[in-house]
């Protein structure tokens, strides 16, 4: 079979669609985590380890293992985080942090499951980040552009917190919001516009700086919607 980043034949493996550290807090001792539906038919479920496909080659998942374990660590370090908001990090590895929303992004618009159902590119924007994928380019830093915000609730902890990503159309532009690891994940596509100076502040930097604001879930109108269902139907009692 070919491998969508590569485009070479070779036999594929077992690739997470979110990287596997995303569902660490989400386990129980058995290894398990729980998925919420807000579909009254269907009861809260569990399943191991996340949504698997089969997708990459060993040489591209071993890659994108690479930019997964450098962006692990960080977030297991606390060096995303900061007692005062917003806060500046400093000295992040451009290529690799990006890389690996870069390859988020790119694993979501792929995937048959439901959850990233919402996840969209057009055609030559998807082959635009294969084709930076395949030569580990992180691109300029308005080609697919990072943003990150923590996120913060008096009610749980929001490392435990997964919402199907979307992509939100904007201005001449479309982003991609992603919610895991205690983070909002944005990928913005300027889709060869260029932004304004105001606008690119907002995003990593290729000198691996990165302004991470603060947001309590509940100011964020599409995540009180969803946990007002989820108490409706009693799947946050615990």
């Amino acid at each position: 079979m070919t491998c969508p980043i590569c485009q070479q034949s070779d036999d594929l493996c077992e690739s997470h669609i979110l990287s596997k550290f995303v569902y660490k807090p989400l386990k129980e001792e058995e290894g398990h985590f729980y998925v919420l539906s807000n579909d009254p038919e269907r009861p809260t479920y569990t399943i191991q380890g996340g949504v698997i496909e089969r997708l990459l080659c060993l040489d591209c998942e071993a890659k994108r293992n690479r930019w997964e374990t450098y962006v692990a660590n960080k977030i297991h370090r606390g060096d995303l985080i900061c007692s005062t908001y917003p806060h500046k990090v400093e000295g992040l590895d451009y290529a690799r942090f990006k890389l690996f929303m870069m390859s988020t992004l790119f694993m979501a618009s792929l995937s048959n499951d439901e959850m990233f159902a919402s996840v969209t590119m057009r055609p030559d924007r998807q082959e635009l980040l294969r084709q930076l994928l395949d030569k580990e380019n992180p691109g300029s830093r308005e080609d697919f552009a990072c943003m990150l915000w923590a996120l913060t609730s008096s009610e749980l902890d929001t490392r435990r917190l997964i919402i199907h990503p979307v992509t939100v159309p904007g201005t001449g532009a479309v982003f991609h919001r992603f919610v895991f690891a205690g983070f909002m994940w944005i990928v913005g596509d300027f889709q060869g516009l260029q932004p304004s100076t105001t606008v690119l502040d907002r995003f990593l930097t290729p000198q691996g700086s990165l302004i991470v604001n603060k947001k309590d879930i509940m100011d964020l109108e599409f995540l009180t919607d969803t946990f007002a269902e989820f108490r409706r139907l009693g799947k946050l009692d615990k």
